[in-house]
């Protein structure tokens, strides 16, 4: 995106940009580092409420939300600690020959994140918007 803008705006545009997308992710990173995520989800409740006359549920949408802005950063810092390992043992070609155990790794911890939920109450397969008492 910064070279789209650096060919297309010239070299102080870009530079801006590139300034705007550090500054969003460092303040979502400072977000999802400091809020619970009971928090978040009633934020995302808040911004999704519009979308409750269509007749979707809310929650499990909120939950997924959540989900996403909280892994994301640690499986990518998964992803960089594999690679960094990798790169210390003298490999130089092929990184992409890690991505399936790394998905893996991912599979395995999606299913652990669905375990967890399920323990405490969060049922996907209820048509409520609520968790189980």
């Amino acid at each position: 995106m910064v070279f789209f803008q650096f060919v297309s705006s010239g070299p102080e545009y870009a530079l801006l940009t590139l300034v705007r997308m550090l500054t969003i992710l460092l303040c979502a990173d400072l977000v999802t580092g400091t809020t619970t995520m009971l928090s978040m989800i009633d934020a995302f409740l808040g911004v999704l409420r519009p979308l409750e006359k269509t007749g979707l549920r809310l929650l499990p949408i909120s939950l997924a939300l959540t989900l996403v802005l909280r892994f994301v950063p640690a499986q990518l810092n998964d992803w960089n600690r594999r690679y960094e390992a990798w790169r210390a043992r003298g490999a130089h070609k092929n990184s992409w020959t890690l991505i399936p155990l790394w998905m893996a790794d991912i599979l395995k911890y999606s299913d652990r994140v669905a375990e967890a939920l399920d323990a405490r109450g969060f049922d996907s397969r209820n048509n409520s918007d609520h968790a189980k008492p």
